[in-house]
């Protein structure tokens, strides 16, 4: 449980892919509008644009690479929230509420149940 396995989860480009080359996700790059200023010819509003267009296929690039990291990430979590509840580690009750709340939005713990009042 505290070995850290291999990613199984591989980001290239916009691309999210398994080990084995399965594609599992496409991250889309949210280009900005298009807006032709007056007198502008159509090469100078793309040479306008180069740079908000690099950013966006930036983002989705690192959007990519997040998504990839995500299994990762969580795996570890649980390996964290496993050692405090075994008493190996000491987590103030802020942060343990921070890592519960990411893990049941994941999908890895069960809410808790509220009993009758």
């Amino acid at each position: 449980m505290n070995e850290i396995k291999n990613t199984t989860l591989v980001a290239n480009n916009e691309r999210v892919r398994l080990e084995d080359g399965t594609l599992i996700a496409t991250v889309w790059t949210q280009y900005p509008e298009r807006e032709q200023l007056v007198g502008e010819s159509w090469m100078q509003m793309m040479e306008r644009m180069q740079p908000a267009k690099s950013a966006a296929e930036a983002m989705a690039v690192q959007r990519a690479k997040e998504f990839a990291a995500a299994n990762d990430a969580l795996m570890v979590l649980e390996m964290l929230a496993a050692d405090a509840d075994a008493g190996k580690v000491m987590i103030p009750s802020g942060l343990r509420l921070s890592i519960d709340a990411a893990l049941i939005k994941a999908g890895r713990k069960e809410a808790p149940v509220r009993t009758g009042e």
